[in-house]
């Protein structure tokens, strides 16, 4: 456990370049420079659960570009474990409770030359501390702390989602049908009303179903059915929610 660093996934990469194993995990108090997807910012102060795991190839699950919601499974099993929870998944990485933002998943990937070298897997939990001390106080913000009214046991929550993660990795490799299930189970985001940019592009819809890990259905405002690979967003607004 590190007292600070920029972001844990920095930290991770660094020593994945010196020969790190696969399954290292690195923790952190607290990150200066934590990030989230397409490198926004996620505030990340003392008391929240900062970590990143190394993964070296193979592994499961099979695609890399699974690993985002595969994880967002394992952390809202995770978190649905404290009682007073009710964590669910908004795609592409988030985790909310009802309209309020608890954890996010960022997965990044290093290739030498064509093959993968390894990949990082971050989750950043927002766990004992209120949201009203974020630097920038944010209503679509919470906290284990907010919705329980007090401190959580950060290690047992670290040690529940080391094991989930392990478990719904191999679900997802042996089993992807049950995964899906799963995943839908757990999913907030189907039925709401969303905007998504590409590079160059942008659509707008209605969030329609889970196609696999890696791709959603959009049903948009012309009533046609449009598939979206996730890998291929750079971001994903929903303005009701």
């Amino acid at each position: 456990m590190l007292d600070v660093c920029t972001s844990t996934n920095d930290v991770a990469a660094q020593r994945a370049n010196i020969g790190a194993p696969h399954g290292y995990t690195i923790l952190s108090e607290e990150q200066t420079a934590g990030r989230g997807r397409q490198g926004r910012t996620w505030v990340s102060p003392t008391g929240g659960i900062w970590l990143t795991i190394l993964l070296r190839p193979p592994f499961a699950p099979n695609s890399l570009n699974s690993l985002p919601i595969v994880a967002a499974i394992a952390t809202a099993k995770t978190l649905n474990s404290n009682p007073g929870v009710r964590a669910r998944i908004r795609w592409p990485n988030d985790i909310f409770v009802d309209d309020r933002k608890l954890a996010g998943i960022l997965a990044e990937t290093k290739f030498k030359g064509d093959e993968t070298a390894y990949s990082l897997l971050g989750v950043g939990i927002n766990a004992n501390f209120h949201s009203t001390s974020l630097r920038e106080p944010h209503p679509k913000a919470t906290t284990l702390e907010d919705l329980l009214g007090s401190p959580v046991d950060r290690e047992a929550i670290i040690a529940r989602l080391l094991m989930e993660l392990e478990n719904i990795f191999n679900l997802a490799s042996s089993n992807p049908n049950d995964a899906m299930v799963l995943l839908r189970s757990l999913d907030c985001s189907c039925g709401k009303e969303v905007r998504i940019g590409f590079q160059g592009e942008k659509i707008s819809g209605i969030m329609d179903s889970y196609e696999s890990f890696t791709k959603v259905r959009i049903r948009t405002i012309d009533g046609q059915y449009q598939q979206v690979e996730t890998s291929s967003v750079v971001c994903v607004e929903y303005p009701n929610f």
